[in-house]
This record gives C-alpha cells, structure tokens and sequence, in this order.
C-alpha cells in the first residue's frame, strides 16, 4: 500500500503563500523518470540542433540526473540505450514506423514497470502501446512543419497516398484499443473514471486537432 504524505511549501508559482502537496512513492518515481527523460531530451536536442537552452537546462539538471541514474542504474541505463537506438534509427532516415514507435513504447513499457510483481506484463504492455501512440501521433502532428523544414519524418513518403490518413487513424487506433484493454485488467479503484476519460478520450485531442489542420489546409489549396 503507498501511503501519501501531505506537506506545504511555497514553490515559484507561489512565493508568499503555502501550498499543500501530496508526495508519495509512486509520484516520487514519477517525477524522477520525468526528469531523467527531459535530460537526455535536451541532451539530444543540443547534439541534434545544437539548441543552447536544452544546452543549459541540461546542464542545470545533471548532477540530480546523475544521482537519479546511480539510484535506477538498470532502468536508466535502458532507457538511455533505447533512446539511442532511436537516435540513430531517425538519423538514417528509417521509416518503418512500427520499429520506430516500438523502440520508443519500450521507453515507457521500461517506465512503467515500476517493480516485478503480478501486474508486471499489464503495466509493461500499458506503456508500450501507450508509447506506440505518443510517438506515432508526434511524427503525425509534426509532419507538415518537418516537411517544410526539410527535416526528417517518417511519414513523408507514404503521406502522398490516397489513404493516408485512413492509414494513420487506423494504427492509433490498434495501439490505443492494446493500452485499454491492458488497462482495464489493472486492479485500478481510486479515479478510475478519470483514467478512463484519459485513455479513451483525452489521448486523442491531439490528434482530433492535428487532423482538422490538415484537412483545412488541404481544402484552402
């Protein structure tokens, strides 16, 4: 069972005033992996674009990122690797999507999996297929300003057919329909049906958005 502890502190947002907040064991290893993501994000968005913020904020970040990485030295040390598959899979230009997506659902399968235990493959499957999604709609969303920009994006080939967008709304689709049905075996209880609005509903903002814009801009040419 975790057990939450309730404190008050003033954070940036509120200087002068108290607030409380809740901490416990999950949303501690939450906030690690959400920071051990960011860094080696910005460390590759500096060694990809040569972006001097992610630079910096990296370098402002590294030595908690370092402890983090000693503290779960297996699981960052998996994450990192992946992350670098990636890297080099997307600076060859691949555009098999599944292998693409699959290498980044293992990031967060690997984030997810938080202690080996009987929930272990629903909790790995949940966030692989939730990665699958996140990565997929990413290049989806990004396609229009990658192919402007002459950056690379795995769908800007297969975007000229007739079918695409059938194409994309189906894959989604399989993805989201694996994380749900993994989702609902979980023993979940507490705001159960807020979760439930996240993953058949609020996953898919993005993409509603997304889709409008383009069509939209394809009617206006």
């Amino acid at each position: 069972m975790t057990l939450n502890k309730t404190e008050a502190y003033k954070c940036i947002a509120h200087p002068f005033e108290r607030r409380t907040t809740i901490s416990n064991e999950i949303i501690d290893y939450a906030a690690d992996m959400s920071l051990i993501l960011t860094y080696y994000k910005c460390k590759d968005d500096w060694m990809d674009s040569k972006k001097v913020g992610k630079n910096i904020y990296a370098s402002q970040i590294a030595k908690y990122c370092r402890k983090l990485e000693g503290q779960y030295e297996e699981k960052a040390a998996n994450i990192k690797a992946a992350l670098g598959v990636l890297d080099k899979l997307e600076a060859d230009e691949c555009e098999d999507i599944d292998k693409l997506s699959g290498i980044f659902g293992k990031v967060l399968a690997e984030i997810f999996v938080i202690k080996s235990d009987e929930w272990e493959k629903e909790l790995y499957n949940l966030g692989f297929y939730l990665g699958k999604f996140i990565y997929i709609l990413d290049a989806y969303d990004d396609l229009e300003e990658d192919e402007k920009k002459g950056s690379f994006n795995p769908f800007i080939k297969i975007s000229k057919e007739n079918n695409f967008e059938e194409w994309i709304h189906d894959i989604l689709v399989m993805a989201a329909a694996e994380m749900a049905r993994n989702f609902e075996i979980l023993p979940v209880v507490e705001d159960l049906e807020i979760l439930r609005n996240i993953i058949y509903s609020g996953i898919w903002t993005k993409y509603n958005t997304g889709r409008e814009r383009r069509e939209k801009n394809a009617g206006s040419i």
